[in-house]
């Protein structure tokens, strides 16, 4: 999403500071990036935002295929199109630039316990924090507790993946999976300090905006506060029974 003009020459005035919303899945990404989307004149010319889209799309792709397959080949075609996109963002003008995708470490929902991908998630972390090439690099990730985690993957996956079992079936299955709080964990000690850990419900819950955090970092002024656009909540949970109602209809399409 193209927001802010793009210099035919580069200079000195690239970004000073890249802030990265990570997010993860299922964590109120969509509500992130409709406040930037909506916001993105507000913010111009001091802060330059690209919400998830075409810009990020093929950065994206190749890390979700890198956790997906782990092959040497993805892991190589991640480093190269990550070091395309930092070349990218220096082509632009804007003192900080917002960047949010909350598939740019390859994470999706369906694999947020699996301790394969969330190994592999970690070193796409290392490859952007060297790759990228900015001196001040940021990173934001939201959280939320493990029990609302674990129902809105399975929710995910009866939408998405045709899942027809029950929830208790399904977290069974994975009950021997990692909590994400330990992938967060080892993703603190890759980024650092440069890594921010903001609790979604708690950030929600404060009257503020989901994305707040990034506005925050990118020292956004006190006036520009009173006129943001805030978009209303996006692609919420389903409820227990419509998630009931489509689990039996994947279950019927099986039979």
């Amino acid at each position: 999403m193209l927001i802010i003009r793009r210099q035919t020459n580069v200079s000195s005035s690239w970004p000073r500071r890249v802030i990265f919303h990570l997010g993860l899945p299922k964590t109120g990404s969509t509500s992130v990036q409709a406040l930037l989307r909506e916001n993105a004149s507000l913010l111009s010319p001091d802060v330059g935002v690209w919400p998830r889209g075409r810009d990020t799309k093929r950065m994206r792709r190749s890390t979700m295929a890198y956790v997906r397959s782990g092959t040497p080949r993805a892991l190589v075609a991640s480093c190269v199109q990550i070091f395309h996109f930092g070349r990218f963002l220096r082509s632009y003008d804007a003192p900080v630039a917002i960047v949010s995708d909350e598939n740019i470490l390859g994470m999706v929902s369906t694999k947020l316990f699996d301790a394969r991908a969330q190994r592999r998630s970690r070193h796409v972390a290392f490859l952007l924090k060297y790759l990228i090439g900015f001196g001040d690099q940021r990173y934001v990730i939201y959280r939320r507790n493990h029990d609302d985690w674990l129902r809105s993957a399975y929710s995910e996956a009866v939408k998405r993946k045709g899942l027809d079992l029950t929830f208790e079936q399904w977290a069974h299955e994975y009950s021997g999976f990692r909590n994400p709080d330990h992938f967060l964990a080892s993703l603190s000690s890759c980024l650092r300090n440069r890594l921010s850990l903001v609790d979604m419900e708690s950030e929600a819950a404060s009257g503020y905006p989901l994305g707040w955090k990034l506005l925050e970092l990118a020292d956004v002024h006190d006036s520009v506060y009173g006129n943001l656009v805030v978009p209303s909540p996006r692609n919420r949970r389903l409820d227990p029974h419509t998630l009931e109602r489509l689990r039996q209809q994947n279950r019927a399409a099986f039979l």
